[in-house]
Parts: C-alpha cells; structure tokens; sequence
C-alpha cells in the first residue's frame, strides 16, 4: 500500500472531514468513501505494475537425461578389466582374434528382414538387438574395450550397452526375447549372414538360461561357428534389459567352450550395475 494510504491517515487526508469544525453531511462521506475506493485500486494496481515489470519467466525444468548423461551412464555399467581374472588384458582392435566374418550389406539387408518376419516384429528391433542397426528411442550406444584372458588369445571378452528414452521402450522389447522362435530365427539369421560371408559356413545356435537380479530380465544365446578355412568361433549374447538400459555380454573363444568360473562373475558384476541404473 502507498503512503499516505494507511488507516492511521483517514482523520487529516481529507479537509472536508474538518471544515470548519462541522459534521460531514452524506454527500461528502459517499464522494470520500468512493475517493478510497478510487486511491487503494490505484494503489493496488501500481505495486502490482511494478511487481510484475520485474519479474521474469521462470527456466524450462532440465530434462531428466541428457545425450551426454546417457553416454556416461552406458560406459559405467559396461564390462570392466576389473570385472575379470587378474591377468586380462585390454586388446588392442587389430589383435582381436575371435571375430565372425561380416556379410556383404545387402546380405545383412535381407537376413535382418528374414529374421523381422520369422519374430513377427519391425526391421529395426532385427538390426538395433541383433545387428549393427539403431533402435527406436535410442539416445546412446557405447562399447566396452575387448579384453583377451591371460592364457592367450582364445578367450575374449566385451559388452554393449545402449541406453533409451524411456523403460516402456525396453519392456517393449521383451516380446522379441521370449518369443519361443528366437533360437530358431535367430539361427536363420546367423546362418544366412555366415554363409554370405563365408561359403560352406555354418552355425548352431542354442539358448542358454541365466539369472538376472529384480527389475532385469536376462537372456543367453551361444552360437558355434564352423567356418571352412578359419576354424571354430563360439560366440556368446547375453542381454540384460532394465530401466532404460539394454547390456549385452559378449563372451567368445576359438572353439573351446565359454568358461563359466570368468563369465559368471563379470556377467554377475555387469547385471548388478544393470540393476542399480534401474533403481535409480
């Protein structure tokens, strides 16, 4: 309220209350009661003006994720040296000896199509979980270093993680994952990209069941390569799907069997940061 305008001033504000020492007649007492009227509006009005020239829009709340946060995260829950025997090494990419040959890209075009047909989902959940391809609602994908076991080179180990925009898309998923023809689309796929790169190549797929800790689904597929000219290839898939975050495990030898003693604790290691992003 302005000065002058406060209760305390109602007796000398005014000199037609003391005119002449005279009681004020009706007249005056409505022109002075609408004149207060008139005067605290105006009063009103103009601490309002002011208040409100300045005041400023208040920010935009930050976005509870951000492409750089995704990233950081991904890299945090992705296999680490220290998740893995003593001895491991990080493998530099040019010594990486377990790799399945590629396909020609329209071999990978058409096995990717075959697979999104024979799972009854899209091309791009084909492609973005089992290829090289982008997931819808993706916001980040980072890969862990290869890390080669200390025995040598016949044993290797990696992971990637892809974060997304929110945990519906990952649950969404899951319809893909448990479909009871993965295995067998899965294989199809394989086989085709194999054979395209490599003639006389086969594959045999085969599911594998793993624990997984609350709010993560798990899934395994071990694969045995048989290339001619090459050798064998066992190549492991282990996908971790919680919260916004999807983890692949991907263990791989040169023909021996995955040994579970290294696996269990770093896949063990790897699902429970998994967890912690889901408890987030």
């Amino acid at each position: 309220m302005p000065p002058g305008a406060g209760s305390g001033d109602l007796g000398t504000g005014s000199p037609d209350l003391a005119a002449g020492g005279s009681k004020p007649n009706r007249r005056n007492l409505v022109l002075l009661v609408v004149l207060l009227v008139v005067a605290v509006a105006a009063g009103g009005y103009l601490i309002t003006k002011k208040s409100g020239s300045t005041t400023t829009t208040p920010p935009l709340p930050t976005p509870a994720t951000t492409p750089a946060a995704d990233i950081a995260l991904a890299g945090l829950i992705n296999l680490r040296i220290a998740d893995l025997p003593t001895g491991w090494t990080r493998v530099a990419p040019g010594q990486v000896v377990i790799r399945v040959p590629v396909a020609p890209a329209a071999a990978q075009t058409s096995a990717a199509n075959a697979m999104a047909s024979c799972l009854n989902t899209s091309l791009a959940v084909v492609s973005g979980l089992f290829g090289t391809g982008t997931l819808l609602g993706q916001t980040s994908l980072v890969r862990s270093p290869i890390f080669a076991s200390a025995a040598g080179t016949s044993f290797e180990m990696a992971s990637r993680t892809t974060t997304m925009a929110s945990p519906g898309q990952v649950q969404a998923l899951n319809a893909a994952m448990t479909s009871p023809k993965l295995a067998l689309c899965l294989q199809g796929y394989q086989s085709a990209l194999v054979q395209a790169a490599v003639p006389g190549a086969t594959v045999q797929t085969q599911p594998v069941t793993l624990p997984a800790p609350t709010g993560v689904s798990a899934y395994g597929i071990v694969s045995t390569y048989t290339l001619p000219g090459i050798g064998t290839q066992v190549v492991g898939n282990a996908f971790l799907l919680g919260g916004r975050i999807i983890t692949v495990v991907q263990p791989s030898t040169n023909g021996p069997a995955i040994p579970a003693e290294v696996f269990s604790p770093a896949y063990g290691a790897v699902a429970d940061r998994v967890a912690a992003s889901v408890a987030k």
